[in-house]
């Protein structure tokens, strides 16, 4: 699909996040962004210094950029938020979904910070060495907007910060994200992340939760406890509803 103005609507969506960098760092983000854009997932900083040679930035002042910024990441996410509801036009009745999943690199580095054995859960629980990034995203119709990318720890892991359970770190997510408006969120999932106690924080912050519980968790119904292992074949009031792939 070809757009007759992108470079335009990519300058203006761009223009967006001015308040939240310095004159230079604006500059060093914009072309971050420009650059993945023209070379897509399969880009590092190195090539993607290299295909901006025109702007005479070494690949120094990119990754001091990333390593010790002084910008706000949750600033752009708020700023990223406010584009989202303003140009949707989001409401309180509007549904938004916080998707939220991990993703495995692997690294070949032994010594590389924050790098130890994960379970491959899409491929059989092999073991992969590397790091395990937490993502958190919103969906808004078949729009969605990238929110957070942080790396998760195990307590085995060196460097890059103490060890925090994935439920601690979605925990903290969702206290920090601001929504503009205060619309129908829902929580959305795998039984990973399942737990009494992130349920409990959605509901004291006003969200829903959609998940899937493990074999072995017991559900109260009617001040009883009952097995979910005990309820497949019992015939409950599920009703269908739409989902848009996007």
């Amino acid at each position: 699909m070809r757009f007759k103005n992108a470079k335009q609507d990519i300058q203006d969506i761009l223009s967006c996040f001015m308040d939240t960098f310095s004159r230079p760092s604006f500059k060093i983000f914009s072309s971050f962004i420009i650059s993945f854009i023209q070379l897509g997932k399969e880009s590092h900083t190195s090539s993607m210094v290299q295909s901006l040679t025109p702007l005479s930035k070494s690949l120094s002042s990119f990754t001091r950029f990333l390593g010790k910024n002084r910008w706000d990441a949750d600033e752009l996410v708020n700023s990223s938020l406010k584009r989202l509801f303003t140009s949707f036009h989001i409401h309180t009745r509007s549904v938004v979904f916080f998707i939220l999943d991990d993703t495995l690199v692997p690294k070949s580095g032994k010594k590389i910070p924050g790098c130890a054995w994960h379970k491959d859960h899409a491929h059989n629980m092999a073991n992969v060495f590397g790091h395990q990034w937490l993502l958190a995203a919103l969906l808004y119709r078949d729009f969605l907007i990238p929110l957070w990318a942080r790396l998760y720890r195990p307590k085995k892991s060196k460097g890059c910060g103490c060890f925090q359970t994935k439920v601690t770190m979605t925990k903290i997510m969702l206290k920090d994200l601001a929504l503009p408006v205060a619309c129908k969120l829902y929580l959305l999932a795998d039984s990973l992340y399942w737990s009494k106690e992130l349920a409990l924080l959605c509901r004291k912050l006003g969200y829903h939760m959609i998940s899937q519980l493990k074999s072995n968790s017991v559900l109260l119904i009617k001040v009883k406890h009952s097995k979910v292992s005990t309820l497949v074949n019992t015939p409950l009031p599920y009703r269908e509803a739409p989902l848009l792939l996007y």
